[in-house]
């Protein structure tokens, strides 16, 4: 009951009336994204707007576990501030276990990925599973582990793509005692395993279909699906 109370209570959160804002409550986490112009300035107001309103609601907002981002700009702008204190920035973001990065090539998040995929099969195999049984615990520990989050990964850069095929194959190649460095050409369709890159795909064709298909009125939705705002003069003959 309580995390029902709590949402009604933090459901009127303000949020700007602008496409190129965006504005996320999960629990007690807040995220808040500007771009475009003067987006250093919307970007104060609307935290300006958030400290008023949980000032309002008897909420207490802590400065110190507070974090900014910008992302593909030479020169930092303005540190933003929150109850009269700096908000630093950082290359990386944590957020609901998502690693985000300044780049947006997802490779610190994927990296991770591997990391625990890798962590997983060594413990499996310390504790004395069969190969036998590695595509089972493959598909029903490893990959769910792997794949959290996975439509976030549809637009990785090729490298990030690459590595994460390998944070599939290579814990994959433990389980089953083969050498880390053997070909992986052959090795899913052996085990009648689904490339991971064509589930990333799967998984992101059905996140925006049950997008478009929600019936219930959430903001979030209609920030994911709205078409990209682009300037005219930096439109490109692919943007129409």
């Amino acid at each position: 009951l309580a995390p029902s109370l709590f949402s009604l209570h933090t459901s009127t959160i303000p949020i700007p009336n602008d496409p190129l804002n965006f504005t996320q409550l999960y629990a007690d986490d807040i995220v808040v994204a500007q771009y475009g112009r003067n987006a250093s300035k919307k970007l104060q107001t609307a935290l300006e707007n958030i400290e008023k309103w949980a000032t309002d609601l008897n909420i207490n907002i802590n400065p110190g576990k507070c974090a900014a981002m910008f992302v593909r700009k030479r020169t930092p702008p303005p540190t933003p501030v929150i109850q009269n204190q700096d908000i630093p920035y950082t290359n990386i973001i944590k957020y609901l276990g998502i690693i985000i990065d300044s780049r947006l090539n997802w490779s610190r998040h994927i990296k991770s990925l591997k990391q625990k995929s890798i962590l997983l099969s060594r413990l499996t195999r310390a504790a004395g599973a069969c190969p036998h049984i590695a595509p089972t615990i493959y598909k029903q520990i490893i990959r769910p582990t792997i794949e959290y989050g996975l439509p976030l990964l549809k637009n990785a850069c090729q490298t990030s793509r690459a590595l994460y095929t390998s944070a599939h194959t290579v814990p994959l190649k433990r389980l089953l005692g083969l050498p880390i460095r053997s070909p992986n050409t052959n090795l899913l369709k052996e085990l009648a395993l689904e490339a991971p890159l064509e589930r990333v795909d799967y998984a992101t064709d059905k996140f925006f279909q049950n997008c478009r298909t929600n019936p219930f009125d959430i903001p979030t939705l209609e920030n994911i699906l709205r078409d990209r705002h682009i300037r005219p003069g930096k439109r490109s003959p692919a943007d129409g």
